[in-house]
């Protein structure tokens, strides 16, 4: 039986990308090479910045199979990728209890916090604000997404 490939949702700003440095953060490009080829992977962000176009500006676009944007995220997004892609393991990865991790969690992903940036002192509020992991860095995900255990 062919395995699958993992679906995995990667918020933009401050879990890849430094919006005070405007720079990507140095473990954002370890993480998606790694990644890349044996999952899939979208790219989800707010319209507050041309996502899109600077993505492919910096090179980056070849990692997603597609990218999301728009005023912000809904739980309509998370259930429309699981309905695309039935059938799959589910991630979503960010940096903000209240938005990334809350939907995953509502819509049934494996959910993952990265602990950095403007939010890192941020406190779930509720159950499913509650993320099954927490990391510092991108490449703490990969040991966790990649084992049979999670």
């Amino acid at each position: 039986m062919k395995i699958k490939a993992k679906l995995i949702v990667c918020d933009w700003n401050r879990t890849l990308f430094n919006p005070e440095t405007n720079m990507l953060y140095p473990d954002c490009r370890p993480f998606l090479d790694m990644l890349l080829g044996r999952n899939i992977l979208i790219l989800m962000s707010t319209a507050e910045l041309n996502t899109s176009s600077y993505i492919h500006t910096i090179g980056m676009r070849h990692y997603f199979a597609h990218i999301i944007t728009g005023d912000k995220k809904t739980l309509a997004t998370f259930i429309s990728l699981k309905q695309k892609y039935p059938n799959r393991d589910y991630w979503a990865i960010g940096d903000r209890v209240d938005s990334e991790i809350m939907l995953g969690n509502t819509a049934g992903y494996k959910t993952i916090r990265i602990v950095r940036g403007k939010f890192h002192n941020a406190i779930p509020a509720t159950l499913l604000e509650q993320p099954l992991f927490e990391i510092k860095t991108l490449t703490e995900a990969i040991t966790i997404i990649d084992s049979p255990l999670a």
